[in-house]
């Protein structure tokens, strides 16, 4: 259980960096 729970949270920051640096990209990309 413990491990299971580990995982979906490094699954889950691991959206939230993809998503900021998809931000952080489309910012650049717009300048």
């Amino acid at each position: 259980m413990l491990i299971l729970f580990l995982e979906d949270c490094i699954k889950e920051s691991k959206n939230q960096m993809l998503k900021q640096s998809d931000n952080v990209l489309g910012k650049d990309l717009r300048i």
